[in-house]
């Protein structure tokens, strides 16, 4: 079964990373002041329809199942006509017709304002949860009209816990690292959905998930590789980053991709380098810190060559480019 819909949260005490938001809504369960009318906003696979649905399961006491609807494909005027229409009708299976609309800054302008008077005077039976993730879509007139919660993408560390306690319930017999999880996490970028689509595509194609096997499963240049190439460019060792270099071409020719990570990796080493704590550091594996030589002035210089350079970069001359940075560097 697909761990994204077997791990899909079905209750408040499931979501994570959004607990300021789930106690509020909580308590508006708890003390019956719903509002009718919501926009959950955010980044995808952050929880907005995920809640939206836990919300609709509350206020209806388990009973009955929300209206969905894909606003992307249900974005014109005829479409909300037919919602206003089916709103006005009394619920049947239980207490409240709850709809949630997803992707609703795709709604027409023409579609958002056939749907003002209903978002201003809705029927008391009846909640709308508006689901997006671009605000910036969605019409001022309906923002002063709706109760608005911003989404937040989750912590690298409260992915890594959920993706440990999935390793915990689901395969108790495969062996994990930590590290292996939190470049996982770090992948993800926030979206806890986005984890758990990369770590079942790894538990597909390994038996254990250790660092190497998950870079090597999602094509990921290793960490290691950019270690010593840093390393390297700190101790002026030209021969060595180039042997660093011919190294990840043995693996991948995708220098563009190359180019781009090692400029991401090399800002984390230069925010180590400043701040010195490696919890502080979220892009890279805290373990990888101890291997990882700084030093605040190169590190800087490196991160301003790499983003200097990178406006000439286009498909045949990234490792060109790569290659030009560290000779600059080791000068």
């Amino acid at each position: 079964m697909d761990l994204t819909l077997k791990y899909r949260p079905h209750s408040w005490a499931e979501i994570v990373g959004q607990e300021a938001i789930v106690s509020i809504l909580q308590r508006q369960v708890a003390t019956k002041s719903w509002k009718n009318t919501y926009l959950f906003a955010g980044p995808w696979g952050c929880g907005k329809t995920t809640t939206a649905r836990i919300l609709a399961n509350e206020i209806n006491g388990g009973e009955g199942q929300p209206i969905e609807i894909d606003g992307a494909s249900n974005n014109g005027v005829d479409n909300i006509r037919n919602l206003i229409n089916d709103a006005q009708q009394c619920p049947i299976d239980c207490n409240y017709k709850i709809y949630i609309i997803d992707e609703a800054h795709q709604l027409t302008k023409a579609a958002w304002d056939a749907a003002l008077k209903l978002i201003e005077e809705p029927p008391e039976f009846a909640v709308f949860i508006f689901c997006t993730t671009n605000i910036e879509k969605i019409p001022n007139t309906i923002l002063s009209r709706v109760q608005t919660f911003q989404f937040r993408r989750v912590s690298r560390d409260v992915i890594v816990n959920r993706l440990q306690f999935i390793m915990n319930e689901e395969f108790s017999g495969v062996s994990y690292d930590n590290d292996a999880l939190e470049r996982i996490a770090i992948l993800a970028d926030g979206h806890v959905r986005d984890s758990i689509k990369l770590l079942d595509k790894c538990l597909s194609s390994s038996d254990c998930i250790s660092l190497d096997s998950v870079e090597s499963v999602l094509g990921l240049v290793k960490i290691s590789s950019f270690i010593s190439l840093n390393n390297a460019i700190i101790k002026k060792d030209l021969s060595g980053g180039m042997r660093e270099i011919d190294h990840i071409r043995s693996f991948t020719s995708d220098f563009d991709r190359v180019y781009d990570s090692f400029l991401d990796f090399s800002i984390n080493c230069a925010l180590f380098a400043n701040i010195g704590d490696a919890n502080k550091v979220s892009g890279m594996p805290v373990s990888a810190m101890d291997k990882i030589i700084t030093d605040k002035g190169i590190n800087s210089i490196l991160v301003e060559r790499l983003i200097n350079l990178r406006k000439y970069m286009n498909s045949s001359n990234a490792e060109a480019l790569l290659k030009t940075v560290l000779l600059e560097m080791c000068q």
